[in-house]
C-alpha cells in the first residue's frame, strides 16, 4: 500500500470518470496549497503534482467543485478556474460579486454559480459568458443542479456571518 499527502487538514475530491485520480486544497496553511495524485488500479501512488502558483492565484477547500467532464475545477469567492493539472485558466466575469457555491448543468453547458447578494449567475463552460441571473429569497450555501431544474440550499444570513448566529435555511427550487 502507498500513501502520500503533505498537509494535516485537507480537502480532497476525487475526479469524476476516474478511480484514481485526487484534487487537494489545503485548509490549515497559508497560502493556500493544491495538489494533484494519481494511483494506479491495486492503489499505487503513481504521480503528485505541486502547486505551481503557491498562492499566486485564488484557492478556497470550502468552495472548490470539479466540472463533470473533470478536466477542471473551479473554487474561490472570484470563481477562479484551473484545468487539472492545475494551472490557473481564467475567473468567472463577476463585477463585485462574490460566490458562494458552485454546480454546473451539464446539459446546457452552464455553470450555476450562487452569490453573495442573493442570486445565482449562469455562465457558460467554454466561454465563461454571463447568461443571466437568477434571484433568491436567501444567501446560497449550496446548489444542486437536476433535470427539473435547480434546487438552492440558502440561508438567512450571510455565509461570512455563519460563526455563532443563528439562521434559517431555505430551499427553493428555481426553473
Amino acid at each position: 500500500m502507498s500513501e502520500t499527502g503533505d498537509f494535516d487538514l485537507t480537502r480532497f475530491k476525487k475526479i469524476p470518470g476516474s478511480n484514481t485520480e485526487l484534487l487537494e486544497i489545503t485548509i490549515n496553511i497559508g497560502p493556500v496549497d493544491q495538489d494533484y495524485y494519481s494511483f494506479g488500479p491495486t492503489g499505487n501512488f503513481i504521480t503528485r503534482l505541486n502547486d505551481k502558483y503557491h498562492g499566486d492565484y485564488p484557492l478556497d477547500h470550502r468552495i472548490f467543485e470539479i466540472f463533470p467532464s473533470g478536466n477542471k475545477y473551479i473554487t474561490h469567492s472570484s470563481g477562479a478556474i484551473y484545468n487539472k493539472t492545475m494551472t490557473f485558466e481564467a475567473t468567472l466575469p463577476r463585477g463585485n460579486l462574490e460566490f458562494t457555491t458552485f454546480d454546473f448543468d451539464v446539459a446546457n453547458s452552464h455553470i450555476y454559480a450562487g452569490t453573495k447578494t442573493k442570486t445565482v449567475e449562469v455562465y457558460t463552460m467554454d466561454s465563461y459568458t454571463k447568461v443571466r441571473s437568477i434571484p433568491t429569497k436567501a444567501y446560497p450555501i449550496k446548489i444542486f443542479k437536476d433535470n427539473a431544474g435547480v434546487i438552492c440550499v440558502s440561508s438567512t444570513i450571510a455565509p461570512s456571518n455563519f460563526s455563532n448566529t443563528p439562521f434559517k435555511v431555505i430551499i427553493e427550487e428555481i426553473k
